[in-house]
């Protein structure tokens, strides 16, 4: 078994919505929205850069963490339940998995490299010249 272990790790959840996908960062509260589930997560992983470098750059700890509403959480853990119990016991049928739970647990891991990105002081500038119409 090999065995990885990542320093940053934030959970998201991914559910259907008048037929888009949407990417839910709980520790956030940062929602993509996206045709596919691959290009909702791949929006809310570029929200969570900018999120994480806006904070960086502003130095304020305060901007990092806004927890979603304790139902998505709520979700995310019977979510994240049933597929551990599929993924374990694919042929048991139990009433839980039956209850539509509408949506699926996702962990977004992120390395310290990337991390070491997200902190680089370039990543947001002051504007120069703001242009009024």
């Amino acid at each position: 078994m090999q065995k990885k272990i990542f320093n940053l790790c934030l959970r998201a959840i991914v559910y259907m919505e008048d037929g888009l996908f949407h990417a839910h960062c709980l520790e956030m509260d940062l929602v993509a929205v996206g045709d596919s589930e691959k290009a909702s997560l791949k929006e809310l992983q570029e929200m969570i850069e900018s999120h994480i470098s806006f904070a960086v750059f502003k130095g304020d700890d305060d901007l990092l963490l806004f927890p979603a509403e304790k139902i998505y959480f709520d979700r995310w853990e019977k979510a994240n339940q049933l597929k551990i119990q599929s993924k374990l016991f694919p042929n048991v049928k139990s009433e839980d998995k039956a209850i539509n739970i509408n949506g699926k647990a996702v962990i977004i891991h992120i390395e310290d490299h990337d991390l070491a990105k997200m902190k680089q002081p370039q990543r947001f500038s002051p504007l120069k010249e703001m242009a009024f119409a």
